[in-house]
């Protein structure tokens, strides 16, 4: 129901949105070989990605407005990020202060001094990838749990899903992200 209500909504006004719905603690694994027994509670998450179409931030404050209710994460995405900087996330946090905010910073290295600039500026959580040294992931995750924030390793381009994710919770990872990125979705829609 909340992904229709957002993608008829993301329809209407034009406002390009991600929404996955996945697991706390483990992430959305699917039906694959890693799909986790246990029972945990759903969030729905909510990617903002539109920055590169040419949203501003009070756009994405209204669309966050008219759906608030219906998520628990707010992605600020990577594009976002890259556009508007950690100013950015500071203000969609100033303006939703009850809500979670998702950094889609993609950390790959400078771990703990990446991470710690995101939380300093209001992001509740932050994604680094695991395809980084382990190094930079505890970093990520040491920062992030001497201030009572979480992170999201983020699976993209780890070609052992079932190996890595056992070996990131084991670093500490409060949720993981599986998902297939931008580029190779374009990639496979176009054949």
């Amino acid at each position: 129901f909340a992904r229709t209500v957002l993608q008829d909504y993301s329809l209407q006004k034009k406002v390009p949105i991600t929404v996955n719905i996945f697991e706390a603690t483990v992430g959305l694994v699917g039906n694959s070989e890693v799909t986790r027994t246990a029972v945990y509670n759903m969030l729905l998450q909510m990617a903002m990605d539109g920055a590169a179409d040419g949203l501003t931030i009070a756009e994405f404050k209204e669309f966050i407005s008219n759906i608030y209710d219906s998520v628990d994460i707010v992605e600020f995405g990577t594009s976002c990020v890259y556009r508007f900087g950690m100013e950015g996330v500071q203000e969609i946090k100033q303006a939703f202060p009850d809500k979670l905010i998702l950094a889609d910073m993609k950390i790959m290295d400078g771990g703990g001094h990446m991470s710690r600039m995101a939380y300093s500026f209001g992001a509740d959580i932050v994604t680094v990838l695991a395809v980084s040294d382990d190094a930079t992931i505890g970093n990520v995750i040491g920062s992030a749990h001497k201030v009572n924030k979480e992170v999201m390793v983020d699976m993209i381009c780890v070609s052992d899903i079932a190996k890595r994710i056992p070996e990131v919770e084991k670093l500490g990872a409060d949720y993981v992200c599986v998902h297939m990125g931008v580029d190779v979705q374009k990639a496979k829609n176009a054949n």
